[in-house]
């Protein structure tokens, strides 16, 4: 069997199709729906696996919790759910679907990359696969909004579009293309490209946070030959950063519109979503639902969508003792993200994945939409050890340390 032919590649590439699946617009096809059971089903196995068999990081014991808390909750709305409750239709299985969609794979992950370490080349292959599929799925995903609108007789030709956060997922991969320095501010240029494409300001704000720490963590651990390369480097991303933003303010009136609500204070709907489900925690909560919530996509019952918001979807499904289970899970993985025991590269990873989760936690939903880029990341990282042991990503590297 050729190497390439190994467990982790064929579980990302069933992954990829799924992905391209998702964005194409036949999300209620049944194959789509079988390769998701499928792909749900190999996680789990390696849920399984990993509490079974090894010596796991502290975050899988803050994740376990938040999984059993999350299982618990969906169970019982499984069992107990009317449709006539829910001002959105939906099934009842669909909130444990999408919440194993999200997390499980990084167990699978985990594990995979335990018994499969990956090469220099695997790893770049799986960089420019992932991106090459964003820019498919974002291009698919705008046809479909443009044949909505069109359905809807609407003359709208500018949409926001969520592939920008598949795009923003991606820039944590980015870093590991370190040895080759015009690839990697090749792929951070087209991920960041397309966030600003998708007018998604919360991807936006924390892609530019991402990229400001990677430029920041390049500068601090180059020569200072290197040191004055990223300088220019830097002034000249800063240039095309801003004629970019001059063009789109004299042909995107959706730019425009939305760049100007951000400058007023107006984050689109979802003020409107968050003062109706702090109102409904405050004034229509018996104590019981306060401390435990009212119960699985509790937030759909009460409006007509989700909080997009991690904090106060949960303060209204799990109450009081969700958002401490859900603290928990996030003090967990900011020790492990922020730790300085890892050697440089993986900690600027670790560092710019932590950004993105948590401020997807603030701007949209994190815990239930984990982007496969991001599952994959994390499960490398998690499969790594502690810096004076740890076994290094690139076979290559580890091929010149036995010579």
């Amino acid at each position: 069997m050729p190497s390439w032919m190994n467990r982790l590649n064929i579980y990302t590439f069933l992954w990829v199709v799924y992905m391209l699946s998702e964005a194409s617009g036949t999300k209620d096809s049944a194959l789509r729906q079988v390769l998701l059971f499928v792909l749900l089903g190999i996680s789990f196995y390696y849920f399984v696996k990993t509490n079974l068999q090894f010596a796991k990081p502290p975050y899988f014991k803050a994740l376990n919790i938040l999984m059993l808390m999350f299982f618990l909750y969906g169970t019982y709305l499984i069992v107990w759910f009317n449709p006539s409750d829910y001002v959105v239709n939906e099934p009842s299985y669909n909130y444990l679907k999408v919440i194993c969609r999200s997390l499980l794979p990084i167990y699978a992950f985990f594990v995979l990359f335990k018994d499969n370490p990956i090469s220099e080349k695997n790893m770049y292959m799986w960089i420019f696969t992932f991106i090459a599929v964003a820019v498919a799925s974002y291009y698919m995903n705008e046809r479909n909004l443009l044949i909505a609108a069109m359905l809807r007789n609407s003359t709208k030709v500018e949409f926001v579009n969520n592939i920008g956060y598949v795009f923003l997922s991606i820039l944590p991969m980015c870093v590991f293309l370190h040895k080759k320095a015009y690839l990697q501010f090749l792929a951070i240029g087209c991920c960041f490209f397309f966030v600003i494409l998708s007018m998604k300001r919360g991807a936006v704000f924390a892609a530019l946070v991402c990229v400001v720490l990677f430029l920041w963590k390049k500068f601090s651990f180059s020569s200072l030959r290197k040191k004055i390369l990223l300088f220019f480097v830097f002034f000249a991303l800063a240039a095309v950063g801003y004629l970019f933003f001059e063009y789109e303010m004299n042909s995107s009136q959706l730019f425009q519109e939305r760049l100007y609500e951000t400058l007023d204070g107006k984050m689109s709907r979802r003020d409107d979503l968050v003062v109706t489900f702090v109102k409904y925690i405050w004034n229509e909560t018996t104590p019981l639902q306060f401390l435990f919530g009212s119960g699985a996509n509790a937030t759909v019952k009460i409006y007509y969508n989700y909080a997009h918001c991690d904090w106060v979807e949960i303060a209204v499904n799990q109450g009081l003792f969700g958002i401490i289970i859900y603290l928990i899970y996030w003090i967990a993985l900011g020790k492990y993200c922020l730790s300085k025991k890892y050697d440089p590269l993986l900690e600027t990873v670790l560092q710019m994945l932590f950004v993105i989760l948590f401020m997807k936690t603030i701007f949209s939903m994190s815990y239930s939409d984990m982007a496969i880029p991001s599952t994959f990341v994390l499960g490398y990282c998690l499969a790594q050890e502690k810096k004076n042991e740890q076994v290094v990503y690139c076979n290559s590297i580890n091929q010149k340390k036995t010579r």
